[in-house]
């Protein structure tokens, strides 16, 4: 029986230079899903990507950047901490213990689980 639910496997990658973040979303076989470049001081986004993505959906990933990075951020700088953010239509949790920070939540109706070591 289907219940409605797809599970897709993405692979994410941060390549951190000194003044901004590049972040990559690539799908299997199917190659980059995002590429976006961040300025790290006030978060906001320099370069996307738009890989045909309508216009209405690339002003929303502008909007809705700043506070799923500010979270991803203060999850990758915290040592043995959960952080926890709740928005309306965010919310996810993080915890990092030595050199790996797993990441769980859920953003609309999409659920998002994984990890990053360092």
């Amino acid at each position: 029986m289907n219940d409605g639910n797809e599970t897709l496997s993405l692979n994410i990658s941060l390549q951190s230079n000194l003044d901004s973040d590049i972040i990559q979303i690539k799908k299997p076989f199917y190659g980059n899903v995002l590429s976006v470049e961040i300025d790290k001081k006030d978060l906001r986004i320099t370069n996307l990507n738009k890989m045909n993505y309508p216009q209405e959906d690339i002003i929303y990933l502008e909007q809705i950047t700043p506070i799923i990075l500010n979270w991803f951020y203060q999850c990758l700088n915290s040592s043995k901490q959960i952080k926890i953010i709740e928005e309306n239509f965010f919310k996810a949790e993080c915890k990092t213990n030595r050199n790996r920070t797993n990441f769980k939540g859920q953003i609309f109706q999409w659920k998002v689980f994984g990890f990053i070591e360092t």
